[in-house]
C-alpha cells in the first residue's frame, strides 16, 4: 500500500474566510452579529403572544431559523478563530482574538438565551395546540425536544452563569490539554539510526500510515508519551466530572446520562434495551478473543 501523494496536508478552507485574525471584516461580520442578536431580542423579547398564539409562534421561529442559518451568536468570525486556533495554538495573537470574540458570542448567547427559554416553558396545557398547529409543522420535533428539556432548566439568570463559567469549567481545560500536546515533542527512531522528533498530531496521523514496523514503534512512544502526560488529564477528569456532577445536581437530572440523551434525541429505553443487548452478550467477545 503506498500513500497518495497528492493527499491534502494542510487546510485551506479557513483562506475562504479572512485573510488573517486581525483582518478588518472579521470585526465588521462580528458587529453584524452583534446588531442582528439586538434586533431579534428587540422584536421578540418585548413580547409573549407568541407563547400563546401558534400563528405567532411560526413567524417567530421562521424568524429565529433565519437569524440562525445566518451564523447565529457568532457566525463566521466564531468559526475561524476557533478552527485558526487548533491550527496553530502558539500563535498568542490568534489567542487573544479568539477570546476577545468569544466573550461577544457569549454576550449574544446570553442576550437570546431567553427566547428558547420561553418557547420550553410554554404552558402545558397549551403544548398539545402547538404540537398540532399546521402553522408549525416544520418545528413540530424542535417543539417536542424544547418541551421535553423544560423541567430541566434554571431560570434565566442560573442559566446565564452557567454560560459564564462554561469557558473556565470546560473549555480552558480543553485548549490547556492541547496547547499543552502541540508545543511537546515525540521521539522515535525509524529506520535503524534514524532519530525523529515529531508532533503529537504527527504521531497521530502515522498511526494510520501505509508502514506497519513504523506504526508500532510510534505506537509505543506515544504510549509513553501519554503516560508523562497522564497526571494533567486525571485533574481534567476530575474536574470535569465534579462540575458535571454540580450541575446535574442543579437540573436534578434523574440519571448521568439524561443530559446526553436529550442533546441526541434519544430515548432512556433505547439506551438502556442497547446496553443490555451488549453486556448480556459479553460472552460472544470472550470466546472470540
Amino acid at each position: 500500500m503506498q500513500a497518495d501523494s497528492n493527499f491534502p496536508t494542510t487546510w485551506t478552507i479557513l483562506d475562504n474566510y479572512y485573510k488573517g485574525f486581525d483582518d478588518p471584516k472579521l470585526d465588521i461580520d462580528m458587529s453584524e452579529r452583534v446588531q442582528k442578536t439586538d434586533e431579534f431580542c428587540a422584536k421578540w423579547l418585548t413580547r409573549t403572544d407568541y407563547l400563546e398564539d401558534p400563528a405567532i409562534l411560526a413567524e417567530a421561529l421562521n424568524d429565529y431559523n433565519q437569524y440562525l442559518t445566518q451564523g447565529g451568536t457568532g457566525g463566521k468570525p466564531s468559526w475561524y478563530l476557533t478552527y485558526g486556533y487548533y491550527l496553530d495554538m502558539t500563535n498568542s495573537g490568534l489567542q487573544a482574538k479568539k477570546s476577545l470574540i468569544e466573550d461577544i458570542v457569549k454576550n449574544n448567547t446570553n442576550k437570546i438565551q431567553p427566547f428558547a427559554l420561553g418557547i420550553a416553558k410554554i404552558k402545558p396545557e397549551l403544548q398539545p395546540k402547538f404540537l398540532a398547529s399546521q402553522d408549525l409543522a416544520n418545528y413540530k420535533h424542535y417543539l417536542e425536544m424544547s418541551f421535553a428539556e423544560a423541567k430541566f432548566l434554571l431560570s434565566d439568570e442560573v442559566e446565564k452563569v452557567l454560560n459564564i463559567v462554561a469557558k473556565s469549567r470546560v473549555d480552558n481545560w480543553d485548549d490547556m490539554i492541547s496547547s499543552i500536546l502541540s508545543k511537546d515533542t515525540i521521539e522515535y527512531e525509524y529506520p535503524a539510526g534514524n532519530h525523529q522528533k515529531i508532533t503529537f498530531e504527527e504521531a497521530m496521523s502515522k498511526l494510520y500510515g501505509p508502514d506497519k514496523a513504523e506504526r508500532d514503534i510510534v505506537a509505543g512512544s506515544l504510549h509513553t508519551f501519554m503516560l508523562k502526560h497522564m497526571d494533567m488529564a486525571i485533574w481534567e477528569l476530575n474536574s470535569r466530572m465534579e462540575a458535571d456532577k454540580a450541575e446535574m445536581e442543579l437540573r436534578n437530572y434523574p440519571r448521568f446520562d439524561t443530559s446526553r440523551m436529550l442533546g441526541d434525541d434519544v430515548e432512556p429505553e433505547i439506551v438502556d434495551s442497547l446496553i443490555d443487548a451488549v453486556t448480556s452478550r459479553f460472552d460472544i467477545s470472550r470466546r472470540f478473543y
